[in-house]
């Protein structure tokens, strides 16, 4: 499992250096390309594992969540099932975190699954996120459970969505 920030300047200041939405910025984006040129083309490399999209699958809770969907609708290419629970410290502005996203994702997402517990302080960015997938025609599966921000609602999440993945015919509605 990767270290997951790519930079630390997000983390030295605390809770403050989290709000700090350049640093952020910044910090995902490192993460993603470390991700994609670093991490996995050296477990390629040592594994058995498929290089087709169609085979692939990212997936994160909380701060992971925000990566997963950064990194994996911005790499339609490389990735086909996404999934993202209680994501924290998504951009409000979706159309510069996720610029070439429009309804022909359609034809490649396979599943892209986002959740959130009901009580988690997270809900209203992640319900924002839905509201703008609505407006560009992307399809996806929206879950709410009761629950806050916490392992215990992750748990039964993940076990929601696993048995979802690499399904044959499986495509988000």
């Amino acid at each position: 499992m990767p270290y997951g920030y790519g930079d630390d300047a997000v983390i030295e200041n605390g809770w403050a250096g989290l709000r700090d939405r350049s640093a952020w910025v910044n910090s995902i984006t490192k993460f993603r390309e470390a991700l994609l040129t670093e991490i996995m083309p050296r477990i390629e490399s040592a594994y058995h594992v498929s290089r087709d999209r169609e085979e692939r699958a990212i997936a994160g809770l909380s701060m992971g969540g925000t990566q997963s969907l950064f990194i994996g609708l911005n790499a339609l290419d490389r990735f086909s099932w996404i999934g993202a629970f209680s994501s924290g410290g998504l951009d409000s502005d979706h159309d510069r975190a996720y610029p070439d996203l429009s309804e022909e994702a359609n034809s490649r997402l396979r599943l892209l699954w986002i959740a959130c517990g009901e009580q988690d302080f997270l809900i209203g960015s992640n319900r924002a996120l839905t509201s703008w997938l609505d407006k560009k025609h992307v399809n996806y599966n929206w879950h709410e459970i009761p629950g806050g921000h916490s392992f215990t609602v992750w748990r039964r999440l993940l076990a929601e969505f696993l048995p979802l993945l690499f399904q044959p015919g499986e495509r988000t509605e």
